[in-house]
């Protein structure tokens, strides 16, 4: 069982606004903004002109069922 704690919301997210379904692992990604203005080593000018790259594995091999499950979807 995948913990529904961001990772489910976040790949969600991302079915319901792009149609890109990825494996949840990959989902872990979009956490990386957050962790790094957390550090406190970049004030917001810095960061202001960042670009965050997300490598997401496609997640084709996942069977169906789970996917449908990943999604919230019956």
């Amino acid at each position: 069982s995948i913990d529904d704690g961001k990772l489910l919301p976040y790949l969600r997210k991302l079915y319901d606004t792009e149609g890109i379904f990825i494996e949840p692992s990959s989902a872990a990604g979009f956490d990386g903004p957050a962790h790094v203005s957390a550090w406190g080593q970049y004030d917001e000018e810095t960061l202001k002109n960042a670009t965050h790259v997300l490598w997401a594995t496609g997640g084709r091999m996942v069977p169906e069922e789970e996917k449908k499950s990943f999604l919230g979807i019956e």
